[in-house]
């Protein structure tokens, strides 16, 4: 795939979607593989956070509690970055935690859709490029089934 983009939302608004996760363990379940990777974000300590928030339910099954996520972010610390950054982010975004939550969602959901075909239609260029019209087709029909996934 090629490369991934970040939201293209001001960070508070990426704080939103973080928080809209936390909201809602059904939505998370469901999407979080697609839309809640940390690459998306666009601050090295939103995406620290992300990661805490997927580790977490990695492995407890759950969503974290502000306690459990402040606990989580020690071991995504950046290099260079601070424990108080991750702390002081995770109390901003525990603070959204039910704000307007299906509209962020929907918005990041639409971003990682955005991306999905994004990524697709450069691939596919390349096998029309290569002349591979069966690879394309291969390629649309697998991109119609991943976007399914975010309906």
């Amino acid at each position: 795939m090629s490369a991934v983009s970040h939201y293209s939302f001001d960070l508070q608004f990426q704080e939103h979607i973080l928080a809209s996760f936390l909201a809602d363990d059904k939505f998370f379940k469901e999407y979080a593989d697609a839309v809640l990777k940390p690459a998306f974000f666009g601050d090295e300590v939103l995406r620290g956070v992300a990661e805490a928030v997927q580790g977490f339910y990695e492995t407890e099954k759950e969503l974290p509690t502000r306690e459990a996520l402040l606990e989580a972010v020690k071991v995504s610390i950046a290099p260079g970055r601070k424990l108080t950054e991750y702390q002081s982010c995770v109390e901003t975004i525990m603070e959204k935690v039910g704000m307007n939550t299906a509209y962020y969602q929907g918005k990041a959901v639409e971003f990682a859709r955005v991306q999905l075909w994004n990524s697709y239609l450069n691939q596919g260029l390349i096998l029309i490029g290569q002349g591979d019209t069966e690879g394309v087709n291969r390629l649309v029909k697998l991109a119609f089934k991943e976007e399914g996934r975010l309906n």
